[in-house]
Order: C-alpha cells, then structure tokens, then sequence
C-alpha cells in the first residue's frame, strides 16, 4: 500500500504552491519539506513559492518555519498579495529550470504525484513529475522528462524526434522502459544507480546511454 503524500508541489507560470494537511503533525509536516526539498536536489532554487489555502490554518510562527525551510533552499517567497492560490488541478504550466531551457519551457507541465500501474501522461512539452512512475504507467513528453522519484514504468522523451531530450530521475528500475526520440534500451543497458544520486538519460550515437546526473555538470 502506498503511503500518504504529506507535501505535494503545484506548479503554475508564476511560481510554486507547497500545499499540505493542517491537520497533520507540524514536526512531521516539516520533516516532509525538507525531504521533498532534498530530494529535489536544488532543482527548485530560485521559484517563487507560496502555500495553499491550509496555511490560513496553522499559526504564523508555523507559517515563518516553514517558509524558512523552503528558503534554506533557495526558494524565494511569493508576495502575500498574490492571486496564487493553487487550488486547481494537479497537472499546470511549469516554471523555467536549467533542464527546461531550450524553448519548450512556455510548454513545460508538472504532475505533483505519483503515477500508478494503467495511469498515463502525455506532454507537448517538457513534463516533470514530483513522485514515482509505478510499473505499468507510461509517460510522453516531446521534450525532456523530469522525475523526481523512482521511475519503474515506461518514459518516452523528445517524442517529435528531438533527440537532444533527455530523461532525469532520482532512481530507475532495470526493468523500466526508457525512449528518446523513438530510441530505447532494448537490451536494456546496464547501469550503477548510485544512492541518493540522480540519473541522466540520454542518445549517444543510436543508443541508450545512463550515467550520474552530476558527471555532466
């Protein structure tokens, strides 16, 4: 059975919306930011943030260490002013991101859970998913696929023939179905999945290639 989500991430043009349960316990609520905040490995740095509408519910030396967590890495909070609210629909328009850069980013969507086994994504433009891809589920974006979890399922990206798209994820399955521009790792490639190292996958020549995120930096 999978466990409950205590922090889910919503994304618009505007920035980031972090929405939680009040009802939860505030120590663990925060070791959840943080997690989520590690796991992202600096991906959000520089987003603006806000909270949805459950922060109304929580004191405002809560509120203040939470933001403070968010700011530690390196989010900067929205104005209180703001008309964000996030309380749509979990897949919008995503902001900008060193991996979503070149010229697709107007079309970049984010999916704040995870995607289980029959569930499946398609995207015009850049996709990053905050959570797993379950065995059984499949994803397609035209440009790069960002998957901040582990990815067991099937993940199509540079679906128009950009072959210069590239998958990132914080943990792959051997067993997982990976494709860029119509390329995939059949034999499946072998690969080291080094612990709390995210993986880059990526065309070299007409073949498959994974390899630690942090090499290419």
């Amino acid at each position: 059975m999978l466990t409950k989500e205590m922090i889910s991430i919503k994304g618009t043009r505007e920035g980031l919306i972090i929405v939680f349960d009040p009802n939860d316990e505030f120590d663990e609520i925060k070791k959840s930011l943080r997690n989520k905040m590690e796991a992202a490995n600096n991906f959000f740095k520089g987003a603006k943030f806000t909270f949805g509408q459950a922060v109304q519910a929580i004191s405002s030396q809560q509120r203040v260490e939470i933001e403070n967590i968010c700011q530690q890495y390196g989010l900067v909070p929205f104005p209180k002013d703001s008309s964000l609210t996030g309380e749509g629909k979990n897949v919008k328009p995503f902001l900008k991101s060193p991996l979503l850069n070149n010229g697709l980013a107007e079309h970049a969507w984010l999916v704040s859970h995870s995607l289980r086994s029959g569930q499946e994504i398609n995207c015009p433009g850049h996709l990053v998913i905050i959570g797993d891809i379950h065995s059984g589920a499949k994803v397609a974006a035209a440009g790069n696929v960002v998957v901040m979890g582990t990815c067991s399922g099937t993940v199509c990206a540079g679906e128009k023939n950009n072959s210069q798209a590239v998958i990132v994820a914080l943990s792959i399955d051997k067993k997982s179905c990976l494709v860029i521009a119509g390329v995939n790792n059949e034999p499946r490639v072998s690969f080291n999945n080094p612990k709390n190292q995210a993986l880059i996958v990526f065309l070299e020549g007409q073949k498959i290639a994974i390899e630690p995120y942090l090499k290419n930096k």
